[in-house]
């Protein structure tokens, strides 16, 4: 099985393609979410454990409307590396529907500290839940 960042690669290169108009179907992006689900669920925890690219895969998954069960499996079994753990906390409660608790601890997430990978992923989920709340505080 392909490492987990290979994985979630597959969705970013279909987001791409619906972004710039040539792929057309939200259809295939919902199947691709659910077998990347399944597929990471069923990935071995050596796997993630002391793996940056595989941890930031999963956020960016959960980020992108994937199943935050990823997360909440990841974290339950420490798998999560400590400079992620407030992102994947984040991200999880944000997958989970909890815009409060995401909100508060994406507040203390700065993208601009990420890797471009994922830091256009928190910036637009920030921006979102920014807007959603203060609309005056999101600039054109």
């Amino acid at each position: 099985m392909p490492e987990p960042y290979l994985i979630v690669r597959s969705l970013t290169v279909l987001q791409n393609a619906i972004a710039q108009g040539v792929f057309q179907s939200p259809e295939a992006q919902r199947d691709l979410v659910s077998r990347i689900g399944s597929a990471l669920l069923q990935t071995k925890p050596s796997v993630w454990k002391d793996n940056r690219k595989n941890t930031r895969a999963a956020i960016k998954y959960v980020l992108s409307g994937g199943n935050p069960q990823i997360l909440k499996h990841l974290l339950e079994r420490d798998l999560i590396q400590e400079d992620y753990l407030q992102l994947a906390q984040a991200s999880l409660a944000y997958g989970e529907g909890r815009k409060q608790a995401a909100s508060v601890l994406l507040s203390k997430v700065e993208p601009r500290d990420l890797v471009p990978s994922l830091a256009g992923h928190v910036a637009l989920v920030k921006a979102l839940m920014i807007g959603s709340r203060q609309p005056s505080k999101v600039h054109a």
